[in-house]
């Protein structure tokens, strides 16, 4: 009587003789990895895991320690912006690394405070702007509420303002990463 097979059975036969090269592997590792970091990162950014138990996930690494510490580094700084929620992410790096990063860090949360003073002191002065274009008009009180979104003028500037600190940031995120 002739041996039923299953599906798996039939792919696994046909497939025996076939393995991944070397790039290959590396590749798939590399993509492991990714999905790793990537998990790792969202707990941290949503309070998770703790920046402190950074250090414990290398040991678990074991002898790809380095190569997770690397992957984790680069997403890291990667992830920083201008408008997010840093510290999570700042505080991931110093237990990372170490000390040896602190002036490096102290930058960029100096460059995050002023970015955010002076989105925030661009934003006032249009809003001022708007009121008193809107005064001039003979419209006031206190229910007016100006759209300075639509303003070319603030939306060019606070352009210009994203991008001076977007390339400072830039630039920090180098050093962060050599």
């Amino acid at each position: 009587m002739a041996e039923i097979k299953s599906t798996l059975d039939l792919v696994l036969e046909r497939t025996r003789h076939l393995s991944l090269s070397e790039e290959e592997k590396a590749l798939a590792r590399a993509q492991e990895w990714e999905a790793k970091v990537k998990g790792h990162l969202l707990a941290l950014k949503e309070g998770r895991l703790r920046a402190e138990e950074l250090p414990g996930l290398l040991t678990q690494a074991g002898d790809q320690a380095e190569d997770f510490k690397a992957a984790l580094r680069k997403a890291l700084v990667e992830t920083l912006d201008l408008t997010g929620d840093n510290l999570p992410l700042l505080a991931g790096l110093a237990s990372l690394i170490g000390p040896d990063i602190k002036g490096l860090l102290a930058e960029i949360e100096t460059l995050l405070a002023d970015h955010k003073a002076a989105s925030r002191t661009l934003t006032v002065r249009a809003r001022e702007k708007a009121l008193k274009d809107l005064a001039d008009l003979g419209l006031s009180g206190s229910a007016l509420k100006p759209k300075i979104e639509r303003d070319q003028g603030y939306v060019e500037a606070l352009a210009r303002l994203k991008q001076a600190y977007a390339d400072r940031l830039a630039e920090i995120k180098e050093r962060l990463l050599a």
